[in-house]
């Protein structure tokens, strides 16, 4: 018993935590920095500071739309119709015969059936 109190006051502390920060998550952001003003930020956080650029958002945001809108067509898109044809492929080229060297003969075939 001591043990479900002991987890349950872990669990209401750590969410008392939780929804401490969330409302306090704009205050611990700062102000937005300008792309000028982040050029002068130590390298790491210019790299974080600075917006991604335009092209490279427009080119993210187009190749999900891609895959969202291929998942959706995959998802409700039907093959109305199977063709089957019979045939022989005849080459126009040269033709090169494949075969082995030397003719041989099986001397031994082992095989183990698998049902008991």
């Amino acid at each position: 018993m001591a043990k479900d109190s002991a987890w349950g006051a872990l669990l209401r502390r750590y969410g008392r935590i939780f929804s401490e920060a969330w409302r306090a998550r704009h205050e611990m952001q700062g102000l937005p920095h300008t792309r000028e003003e982040a050029q002068f930020l130590p390298p790491i956080l210019e790299v974080l500071e600075t917006p991604p650029p335009l092209l490279a958002r427009m080119i993210l945001w187009v190749v999900m739309l891609f895959f969202v809108v291929a998942v959706i067509w995959a998802i409700i898109g039907r093959t109305d119709i199977v063709a089957t044809a019979s045939g022989k492929i005849i080459p126009d080229d040269r033709i090169k015969v494949v075969q082995a060297a030397k003719p041989a003969l099986f001397k031994k075939l082992e095989c183990v059936t698998a049902i008991p």
